[in-house]
């Protein structure tokens, strides 16, 4: 069955490694005035929310920028859980890009990001990362890959199926009805209702 759609289809992409890591305490013992914080479980997973994200091409449009605000929460040995807001920053340079889906002829040069960037619509990235503390519970480290895409709004005829899709008996004979609910979560990228940690 063909289909004739409006979607945002991904021109280019580019990925980079993702590192970040948090001391804990975040300050000297010494300087905390006697307050004793609780120990980290070593060797842990922690839980990664993705709290806002934005980006920026660079005013010489030569690369792009990724901004990331995460929250991790970590568990003590206790098993009380402790929160963690920081921000990872990645930054994509022009040249990294490859053609998408042809990936066969190599990144963008400079001039090819330029012209890139004058017809595409927008941008979608997709954040894949995970959290462990250290051996001694002293550190968090953070590692993964960021993905970004460039998209151009196109309307295209593709070849598919309806995975769920009633037949005509199900419908006349057995009086099934078939609704499909669609809801856009907020918007991550936009943090005007949640202060960004940049």
């Amino acid at each position: 069955m063909c289909h004739d759609i409006c979607v945002e289809e991904v021109r280019f992409i580019s990925s980079a490694n993702a590192t970040a890591c948090i001391a804990f305490p975040g300050v000297n013992p010494c300087r905390l005035g006697g307050v004793q914080l609780p120990t980290l479980t070593a060797n842990d997973h922690c839980d990664v929310f993705v709290i806002c994200a934005d980006e920026s091409i660079t005013d010489n449009c030569t690369t792009i920028t990724v901004r990331i605000g995460l929250l991790i929460v970590c568990t003590t040995t206790a098993g009380v859980p402790v929160p963690f807001v920081t921000t990872i920053t990645l930054v994509f340079p022009g040249t990294s890009f490859i053609p998408f889906p042809d990936c066969t002829t190599g990144p963008l040069n400079a001039v090819q990001f330029q012209e890139a960037l004058e017809i595409i619509d927008g941008s979608c990235t997709v954040i894949q990362l995970n959290a462990t503390t250290n051996a001694t519970g002293t550190q968090i480290n953070i590692a993964g890959k960021v993905i970004e895409k460039l998209w151009k709004h196109e309307n295209l005829w593709v070849v598919g199926l309806r995975p769920f899709d009633l037949s005509p008996n199900d419908v006349a004979i057995n009086g099934f009805v078939s609704f499909t609910i669609s809801q856009e979560l907020q918007p991550i990228n936009s943090c005007a209702s949640f202060p960004c940690p940049f």
